[in-house]
This record gives C-alpha cells, sequence and structure tokens, in this order.
C-alpha cells in the first residue's frame, strides 16, 4: 500500500496540515521542517493528489482556453503568447479544442467546473443573447478573446475597419479585381472582415462578381 499523507505526518513528527502546506508552497514553513517533510515523501514514494491539493487550497493555479480550429495558425500563435505570459505568473494553460462551434457552450461549462480553472479564454465565439446573459451572472471570470459583447470583458480588434482599410488600400493602388480569401464563415471575425470588404467594394463602385469571396 502506497504512503499516505497521514504516514507523512506521522514520520516527521508534524500535522498533516503542515505536511499539506509543503506541498502547496505555503510561506509559512520553515526551511528546516519543508526539507525534513520532503525527504521523508521521498523515501515512501509519496506524491500528492493534485485534485485534492486544488480543492485543499481553493486555487487551482490554471486557466482555461477554449478555442475553435486549434490547428488554426492564429489560434497558435496566440496561444503561445498566452503561455509565455503566464509562465511568469506561475499559472498553467489548459486548452479545450472546439472542432464544431455548437459544442463552444458545452467546453466552457466544462472549464468552469469547480476547482478546474481559475479564469476561461473564450476565443472567436458566437454567443446568443442568452448564453451572454447567462455568462455576464457568472462569478468566474471570462474573457472574450477575438470577438466582442459589451456585457463582457474581451480582448478584439475592429475586424470589420481593418478589412476596409486593407481593400481600399487594393483599390488606391489601381487593383478592380480584388478577392476575399476568408476562414470558415461561422467565424464572427471571418464575417466582420467580409463585410469590411464588401463595405470597401460598394464605396468604390466595384461590383462583386461570383468567386471573389471564397470561404
Amino acid at each position: 500500500m502506497s504512503a499516505t499523507i497521514y504516514d507523512i505526518a506521522d514520520k516527521a513528527s508534524v500535522s498533516i496540515a503542515t505536511v499539506s502546506r509543503v506541498f502547496s508552497n505555503h510561506p509559512r514553513v520553515s526551511d528546516k521542517t519543508r526539507a525534513k517533510v520532503m525527504e521523508i515523501a521521498e523515501q515512501y514514494h509519496y506524491y500528492p493528489n493534485v485534485s485534492a491539493q486544488t480543492l485543499a487550497r481553493k486555487n487551482s493555479f490554471m486557466l482555461a482556453a477554449v478555442v475553435p480550429m486549434l490547428t488554426n495558425y492564429f489560434f497558435m500563435e496566440v496561444l503561445r503568447g498566452v503561455q509565455e505570459r503566464m509562465a511568469e505568473s506561475g499559472y498553467d494553460l489548459m486548452v479545450f479544442s472546439v472542432s464544431d462551434p455548437a459544442q463552444s457552450m458545452e467546453y466552457l461549462q466544462r472549464a468552469m467546473q469547480k476547482g478546474r480553472s481559475e479564469g476561461v479564454f473564450l476565443f472567436s465565439t458566437y454567443l446568443s443573447e442568452s448564453d451572454v446573459k447567462r455568462l455576464s451572472k457568472s462569478t468566474h471570470p471570462i474573457l472574450l478573446v477575438d470577438s466582442f459583447h459589451e456585457q463582457l470583458d474581451s480582448i478584439s480588434v475592429d475586424n470589420v475597419l481593418g478589412a476596409y482599410h486593407a481593400t481600399q488600400h487594393l483599390i488606391q493602388q489601381g487593383h478592380r479585381k480584388i478577392s476575399l480569401l476568408g476562414a470558415d464563415p461561422v467565424s464572427i471575425p471571418a464575417q466582420e472582415r467580409k463585410r469590411g470588404f464588401v463595405q470597401a467594394m460598394q464605396d468604390a463602385g466595384i461590383a462583386i462578381e461570383h468567386g471573389m469571396m471564397i470561404d
């Protein structure tokens, strides 16, 4: 039978609370006691239960990201930046890859389960008004990434304006046969960029022909 926290506490002549504090890196443990507990734990091959630790300290030091199309280069680069920044804070990142946009809310609920994460990044996801109403009442921190709603915290760019200026620039360079190569048409950013493209073409009096927009 493997050793338990009670065994380690008994061998080290300390309380189980002290053993728990050692493994949660609590500052209120002397170096001498910490070293003694770690030595005995190693001797008896004791490894604390991560889930139990999480519930005990009420902080998982974990953030979650719900991401559609994880193979998309854009999302991979954003996640890389998130992980690099989180590495400085001691938090880890748990990623939920969503292949079907209709399942985004289901994965979000999983990420928000008690003890699983301290907050959630929700990437490029369409939210119905009922979704927004439910999330705005949640005490679990949620940050929209690459999408926007005035009732929720978000980090995003103006995709409509960006696509408009990009198309306008090509028009000003004398181009008239301009095509838009877009991502999944269900994607909110893709829809916004399409609107910007169409508006710029219409403002310039250029007809959009079949095949100029490819999803």
